[in-house]
């Protein structure tokens, strides 16, 4: 009997499918659309846990608190802490690069930002690791407030300007109405985003910043004291090869010892702003102080 209403209720399953009408073909079989639904979140629920788990896989540690500490403790200045930085971390441009494959083989730390414990640990690091890592040294100096600087910019790699040229006259043969839709859709499937971080802080009245991997400067590691103390001069000035920034304030807590910093801070998160808009806008109120 057990066999024959199993055979039927798959052959009802088969004919509800058929129809088009699975929906009630699950109700019919003894189950509900909530059953369907909450088992459906349950899956994605499990899928999402599994992926964090690899996520927050701990780096094993190197350096201990208190360790860590120490170092803190003495290296409490800008031009210290950037030193420090410099020396004992080797910088790549990417996470895949071999010296930090080298240390720790596996995709789960390739989307993560290090804390300063972290990057002793790895060794290695991008930008975003040696701006964390030279805040959370100055961390523990009331002196300094040590912000992070995210930049960005997107730009058409070489090897694809031809497609775009052959993309936009494609565009020129459209009605006016989609020309531009056209374009702008061209230049979203093409451009690349690139991107860079530094940290920065007000020091002496000026504003100061630390570099880690700047390709921008052509130097592993820049460290600069500008002569502005305007910040929308410093960002102008300073960083105007660039489209956007947002700031980023950590924990200290955060920046010693976190782990997959990047999961705390996301980058929806970060309120970007328009450098050529500030730049306009700058100009604009100088002008007017000018007919003032």
């Amino acid at each position: 009997m057990r066999i024959k209403n199993l055979k039927l209720k798959d052959h009802i399953r088969t004919l509800l499918i058929a129809l088009g009408i699975g929906s009630f073909g699950i109700l019919a079989l003894g189950y509900s659309l909530d059953d369907v639904k909450n088992k459906k979140e349950r899956l994605i629920e499990i899928a999402e846990q599994k992926e964090k788990q690899q996520y927050f896989l701990e780096i094993p540690i190197k350096k201990t608190k208190q360790e860590l500490e120490k170092i803190i403790l003495k290296e409490n200045t800008p031009k210290k802490a950037f030193e420090r930085i410099k020396k004992d971390i080797q910088f790549t441009h990417y996470k895949e690069g071999d010296e930090v494959l080298k240390a720790y083989p596996g995709k789960e730390l390739l989307h993560r930002w290090y804390s300063l414990q972290e990057l002793y640990s790895v060794g290695a690091g991008v930008c975003i690791d040696g701006a964390i890592g030279f805040c959370a040294l100055l961390s523990d100096n009331p002196e300094y407030e040590c912000k992070l600087l995210v930049l960005n910019y997107k730009k058409i790699p070489k090897n694809k300007e031809k497609t775009k040229e052959t993309l936009d006259k494609f565009c020129d043969s459209l009605n006016h109405y989609f020309n531009k839709e056209c374009k702008d859709q061209v230049l979203l499937l093409l451009q690349k985003d690139k991107g860079h971080a530094i940290a920065f802080l007000k020091d002496k009245g000026k504003y100061s910043y630390a570099s880690f991997n700047d390709g921008s400067k052509g130097d592993n590691a820049v460290f600069e004291e500008t002569k502005y103390n305007d910040f929308r001069r410093f960002i102008i000035n300073k960083f105007q090869d660039y489209e956007t920034f947002g700031i980023i304030e950590m924990d200290s807590k955060i920046m010693r010892f976190g782990k997959a910093i990047k999961s705390y801070v996301q980058q929806e998160k970060i309120e970007w702003q328009d450098i050529s808009k500030m730049k306009s806008e700058r100009s604009a109120g100088f002008q007017l102080e000018l007919e003032k």
